[in-house]
């Protein structure tokens, strides 16, 4: 079993996500950025801070394509190369659950908002957890 902490790597100890990537790589959300333990070693991911637009990651999902899905407390998006790119139309807030249907559909459980479907990187449909 690995423990890892701020001393072997990570950019916090508070972690707030964690993702097995099936390239055999794991991903870790924290306080501090987004960093990614692969070949033994942990690095930040992207730029030296591991930051996606400024902030830190909350929650992190990998769909069927292999497509990394992360979320910020302002924003909902995926890792293209060195870069994160939001979904427009996503309304902030904390994320708390992240799924995929049979279409390839996402579903996010948005704490403040409700669940929202999204379907070819845009959003289609909300719904107020009232109404569920």
């Amino acid at each position: 079993m690995a423990t890892f902490a701020a001393g072997q790597g990570l950019s916090r100890d508070l972690v707030s996500s964690v993702l097995a990537d099936r390239d055999g790589s794991v991903w870790v959300a924290t306080y501090g950025g987004l960093d990614r333990w692969r070949d033994g070693g942990i690095r930040p991911w992207g730029n030296r801070e591991g930051k996606l637009n400024g902030l830190n990651p909350t929650s992190l999902f990998q769909d069927s394509r292999g497509q990394i899905w992360v979320s910020t407390n302002r924003d909902f998006g995926y890792l293209e190369h060195d870069r994160f790119v939001p979904i427009s139309g996503f309304p902030g807030g904390i994320v708390d659950g992240i799924a995929e249907d049979g279409r390839g559909d996402l579903w996010v459980a948005n704490q403040n908002e409700g669940l929202i479907h999204l379907s070819g990187n845009r959003v289609v449909e909300e719904t107020p957890w009232t109404r569920l």
